[in-house]
């Protein structure tokens, strides 16, 4: 827990700032790298709750499967209460461009294919 807190809280205060917090979180990681991605809140709603899968593919070669939330809260516990430990979770690794290709096309499917302004040939097809 300890080394959590250390971790993300950068200037030693004892407090979680939103920026502190944000210096970790994924998604602004993959944003500030300039790599596309999308949420169910890309059409400005506040989520449709259309898919819960859980996957990444990485560079039409990889694909990440799990059964955890990208969050910390889901994989380290939350900050409070102290005694948090996060959930038990899985995850698989699978270096196939053939799965990778199959799991690009489920998510279009399910998806249309649209990123932030994006269409599917701009992101998948590159």
């Amino acid at each position: 827990y300890r080394e959590n807190i250390r971790l993300i809280d950068r200037n030693g205060d004892g407090k979680l700032s939103p920026a502190e917090i944000n210096t970790n979180d994924a998604l602004q990681v993959l944003g500030q790298a300039g790599i596309p991605w999308l949420d169910d809140t890309a059409d400005g709603s506040a989520g449709s709750g259309l898919m819960h899968h859980k996957f990444v593919v990485i560079d039409g070669q990889r694909v990440i499967v799990t059964s955890a939330n990208l969050t910390m809260s889901d994989l380290h516990g939350d900050f409070s209460p102290k005694q948090s430990l996060g959930n038990a979770n899985s995850l698989v690794v699978l270096q196939s461009p053939a799965i990778a290709a199959l799991f690009v096309k489920e998510f279009n499917i399910l998806w249309g294919g649209r990123t932030r302004g994006q269409t599917r040939q701009s992101v998948w097809n590159r």
